[in-house]
């Protein structure tokens, strides 16, 4: 087994325990709004839109680094 393999196994089963854990329902305030959601939709969706503000940061920051290697020749 290599160790990708490995890998791909722990850290399905360290997602499989987090999913089993937070399955409770809880309230989630947000400005006007009062919702009862599953905890585990919110850690997920923080985590996919710190995923996405990561991501464009590093296209932006990526963007401006390659337009100033052309610009610089």
């Amino acid at each position: 087994m290599s160790a990708k393999n490995i890998a791909i196994i722990v850290i399905t089963f360290i997602i499989l325990i987090v999913i089993i854990q937070n399955l409770e329902i809880v309230m989630l305030n947000f400005l006007f709004w009062t919702l009862q959601i599953n905890l585990l939709l919110i850690i997920l969706l923080s985590f996919l839109a710190g995923f996405i503000v990561g991501w464009l940061t590093r296209m932006v920051y990526m963007k401006g680094k390659t337009t100033k290697m052309t610009t610089d020749k």
